[in-house]
């Protein structure tokens, strides 16, 4: 019987950017004039796949509202001051354009992000890479450590607190250390647009592949069973 791939399809992209949201990406927008916000859903092409309003509310409604691009509803509430989370949650890529209600000039894009925003993301991949600031192109390398088993314990955790940074910081740090799993937040602080690239991959020591046919053997891979006389 062939067995189905459980794996999401969002943990199996790798190379992420803030104008094309795909995988684990997502954005956090904070809204905070009321009134009816028109959206438009775009993908990789610029064409437009999906409209909808974010309904901003004075004082009620939900502090956080989720925008999927893959499948956008036609109507979002949102309580005044509260975040607009919005990602893809597939490995295709899409954006969004937000217009504010009438009588406003509020507007605001996805692929242009602006100071308040977050993006964040999951990284699975052991490997070095390189966030850059497309906007200036300020860079830094993320080094995602690789996990040798050896090393670990049954007493060990896995990190749940993300790597927290402000683009700023993006210029300022030479590198950056994460786990496999662990998440980033970046504080947007000016115009920004973020993109992550593996540069190369880890797949662990050179002693590794032996270890594990080693440790496996031990657990009885390698046993035969007696002949009876």
């Amino acid at each position: 019987m062939k067995m189905r791939n459980s794996v999401p399809p969002a943990f199996s992209v790798i190379n992420l950017d803030s104008a094309v949201l795909a995988g684990t990406a997502v954005i956090a927008h904070q809204l905070v004039e009321c009134g009816d916000w028109g959206f438009a859903v775009g993908g990789q092409e610029g064409q437009t796949s999906g409209t909808g309003i974010v309904r901003v509310l004075d004082g009620e409604g939900p502090f956080h509202a989720a925008l999927d691009l893959g499948s956008p509803a036609e109507v979002l509430s949102l309580r005044k001051g509260g975040y607009l989370r919005i990602g893809a949650g597939t490995d295709g890529g899409g954006f969004v354009t937000l217009h504010g209600p009438e009588g406003t000039d509020e507007a605001w894009d996805s692929r242009r992000l602006s100071r308040g925003d977050l993006f964040a993301f999951l990284v699975f991949r052991p490997g070095s890479y390189l966030m850059t600031n497309e906007i200036g192109g300020l860079a830094c390398e993320i080094l995602v450590e690789y996990p040798d088993p050896r090393k670990n314990t049954a007493k060990t955790k896995p990190p749940f607190e993300p790597v927290r940074l402000s683009s700023a910081q993006i210029a300022k740090s030479e590198r950056i250390r994460m786990k496999p799993g662990q998440g980033m937040v970046v504080d947007v602080e000016s115009a920004a647009r973020l993109t992550f690239v593996l540069r190369s991959a880890d797949d662990g020591p050179p002693d590794i592949a032996e270890w594990r046919r080693t440790r496996q053997t031990g657990r009885g891979g390698g046993l035969t069973t007696r002949s009876s006389d």
